[in-house]
């Protein structure tokens, strides 16, 4: 995949990352038959406490699969672009779905 192909998301991941702490922070994964993807998670606590109104319980999920967490949002992301590429010439575009700021766990997405 070419790094224009890349979501916003990885880029944030990848840039949030401390150079000290590259080698402890890059986990390999799988998800949607893509192998050998890499994420960088370079403060899990924090990017869990961004997503809004999660419970307790959740909030402790979060940190155990954080990995899982970043592959939902990213999931959340391409499902936003591709809706608004499908409905672009229809009224509603799903443009409401999308966020105004450049925090992606702000989207309104997360709070449904």
């Amino acid at each position: 995949m070419s790094s224009r192909g890349r979501s916003k998301t990885w880029s944030r991941w990848r840039d949030g990352c401390s150079t000290s702490r590259l080698p402890q922070v890059f986990i390999v994964w799988t998800l949607v038959g893509v192998i050998g993807r890499i994420l960088c998670l370079p403060d899990v606590r924090a990017t869990c406490r961004t997503v809004p109104g999660l419970t307790r319980e959740q909030l402790e999920l979060c940190y155990r699969a954080s990995d899982v967490t970043a592959a939902a949002i990213e999931g959340l992301e391409l499902g936003v672009r591709e809706c608004q590429h499908q409905f672009q010439w229809h009224r509603w575009n799903c443009s409401s779905l999308s966020t105004k700021s450049r925090n992606p766990h702000t989207s309104s997405m997360l709070k449904r």
